[in-house]
């Protein structure tokens, strides 16, 4: 019987901790903004804010050769950040990835701030993870870098590709039909 009551009790704690932990992260608020540079802007709006805070622009780098609706400006930002990538989707930014300068702040260090400021995030093998109802935000341990992700354009962007599959697919059944 003892036993019973104390599993009882142990799964009561559990359930309550789960409870509060949910409610912390429903109530949860990621800065979505860097140096004034938040996610959503648009391009224009990006290079105005940099020459203002005298960003310094490296360039952009072709890595979505087909694509020319998705582009990425580098920029560098000593010392903390080797280099900083901002990615944008339709002229407006999608995401920010910060590649730190591990000399001058660690993997713990950056972990401990961001568990002060956004508490106990999801854990993996490589990543820690929050995310709120508009952001994901995600450091990483190897490369030791962070990634802020707007969900919403992430999300339609997944749907948008999954999308046009769905379409694709849908047109090859349709024309082996027809066969």
């Amino acid at each position: 019987m003892f036993k019973k009551i104390v599993i009882l009790i142990i799964f009561i704690f559990i359930f309550c901790f789960n409870l509060i932990a949910q409610q912390n992260n429903e109530n949860l608020k990621i800065s979505r903004s860097f140096q004034g540079i938040n996610l959503g802007i648009q391009r224009t709006e990006f290079e105005k804010i940099a020459k203002e805070k005298n960003i310094t622009i490296q360039g952009e780098l072709e890595v979505y050769f087909n694509q020319p609706d998705k582009s990425v400006v580098a920029t560098i930002f000593p010392p903390y950040f080797r280099k900083i990538l901002f990615f944008f989707y339709r002229d407006t930014l999608s995401m920010i990835i910060f590649f730190f300068e591990s000399k001058y702040i660690s993997v713990y260090e950056e972990y401990s701030r961001l568990y002060s400021k956004y508490g106990t995030p999801i854990v993996n093998q490589k990543q820690f993870i929050w995310e709120d109802s508009q952001t994901l935000l995600i450091l990483e341990k190897d490369p030791f870098i962070v990634k802020l992700i707007d969900k919403e354009l992430f999300n339609s962007l997944a749907e948008t590709e999954q999308n046009i599959e769905n379409i694709i697919q849908q047109s090859m059944d349709n024309s082996l039909d027809t066969l």
